[in-house]
């Protein structure tokens, strides 16, 4: 089948003195573009646990695109999802090829793609197989509310913060000091791959802490913060937040 020919206007002059005949315009349509901002391009994710998605599609000739117009779709479990930004939980394990479409009204499409890795969790415990098996020696017996080596942290913990769940020496902790000269306090504290780290701070243990900086990206092997603000306070506590 010969291809369609391009859509055009028609504009018929033919009573002008001065333009007479038919004069064509071929409008041509201008793809959209998407872009993809989560999830992070190469992270590793646990199976069964929340993935948060975000995405946008332009148009050059409409704008903005949205709702069903983003399409989101994965090389192994197929189309999952729509719209500029959702979670989803039921990625399959394994290497996917995350990509968005971006559809316009004409028919045309835009794309973006990022590659991210689910590790394998047969028992759903937040602890991927892989982990339980090097430290536990099998896939199921570990509980993730455990603290089998009685250092203070339990076993899925111990995952997130990168430690060693069988070793009451290996622990993870926010360190702090004031160096000589200054009044200001540097934290630091160990890193993990794949891990996002938010620190909070608070004048006591009795009122909610307020946070100071929100899911930074890890940098191994550990990052560090200094504060010359709340180190003025008479008593500060700090905390950090760990997440995939």
């Amino acid at each position: 089948m010969p291809p369609a020919p391009p859509q055009s206007l028609n504009h018929n002059h033919g009573d002008d003195p001065v333009y007479g005949g038919q004069l064509d315009h071929t409008m041509t349509n201008i793809l959209p573009s998407a872009e993809i901002t989560a999830p992070d391009n190469g992270w590793v994710y646990t199976e069964g646990l929340s993935v948060s998605f975000a995405g946008s599609g332009t148009d050059p000739e409409f704008g903005s695109l949205t709702g069903a117009s983003l399409v989101w779709k994965s090389s192994i479990d197929a189309q999952f999802g729509t719209g500029a930004s959702f979670s989803y939980t039921n990625l399959s394990a394994g290497q996917h090829t995350i990509t968005l479409f971006a559809d316009d009204a004409c028919g045309g499409t835009g794309t973006a793609s990022r590659v991210i890795t689910v590790d394998a969790d047969t028992d759903r415990d937040g602890m991927p197989d892989w982990w339980e098996l090097a430290h536990f020696g099998n896939i199921t017996n570990a509980e993730s509310s455990a603290d089998g080596d009685g250092d203070g942290q339990k076993n899925y913990a111990e995952w997130m913060g990168g430690s060693i769940p069988t070793n009451d020496l290996s622990i993870f902790a926010l360190n702090g000091e004031v160096p000589a000269g200054s009044s200001a306090y540097v934290l630091d504290w160990p890193t993990t791959s794949n891990r996002h780290y938010s620190l909070l701070w608070g004048a006591d243990l009795e009122s909610s802490m307020s946070l100071m900086t929100t899911n930074v990206t890890y940098l191994l092997p550990s990052m560090t913060y200094t504060d010359a603000v709340n180190s003025l306070e008479d008593r500060v506590y700090y905390r950090v937040r760990v997440t995939p």
